[in-house]
Order: C-alpha cells, then sequence, then structure tokens
C-alpha cells in the first residue's frame, strides 16, 4: 500500500473510532420521559429532554373557561396562572420544569 494510502485509511479508522466514542454519551443524553397527568378540568404533558426550556402543554376538557396554574421548581420564577377558553389548548415555556399543575376554577 502506498504512504497516502495508508495516512487515508488510518485517518478514516482514527474518525470512525471518535465518532463512535462520542456517539453513546449523546444518545443517552436525548432519552427523555414524557410526564402526562390531568387536574380538574386539565389534561397536561411536559418532556423532560429540554436543554434550556421546558414546554408544558394543556387543553382544557370542560365547557366553561378555567383558570390554570403552573409553579416552577425554579424559585426564581413566579408562578403562571392562565385563563384557558373552553376546550382550548395551549402551551408555555420556561427555563424550568414545573414543580405542579392544577386547575385554580372558574374563570
Amino acid at each position: 500500500m502506498k504512504p497516502t494510502r495508508r495516512l487515508l485509511t488510518a485517518a478514516v479508522a482514527a474518525g470512525t473510532l471518535l465518532l463512535t466514542t462520542m456517539a453513546g454519551p449523546a444518545t443517552a443524553q436525548t432519552r427523555s420521559t414524557t410526564h402526562r397527568g390531568s387536574n380538574g378540568c386539565f389534561n397536561w404533558s411536559w418532556d423532560d429532554s429540554g436543554i434550556w426550556t421546558t414546554t408544558v402543554y394543556w387543553h382544557n376538557t370542560c365547557e366553561k373557561s378555567r383558570k390554570l396554574k403552573i409553579v416552577w421548581k425554579w424559585a426564581g420564577l413566579e408562578p403562571s396562572i392562565i385563563t384557558v377558553d373552553p376546550d382550548g389548548k395551549g402551551h408555555q415555556a420556561r427555563r424550568s420544569e414545573p414543580d405542579s399543575i392544577y386547575d385554580l376554577g372558574d374563570a
């Protein structure tokens, strides 16, 4: 084999080894858990795979406007209080996971 070809073969092998080694931890970081629940008239979900933010999704299943409260784990964030129309859906993203999500009653 010519020296240039040997060098190229070694470089490709080294690059493949490097990518294979890096793929393990990167794959482990992308695993996530979807959290789902309901409280009063609301069904909600959020996924813990976000790096910078977490988005909470909700659906008001009642026939009246209701208020939803999301308390965030990070103490620096005020709780979110959202008025949602009947059969309304929505979402909100914050730099924290939710601590609790519950129905505050009629709007």
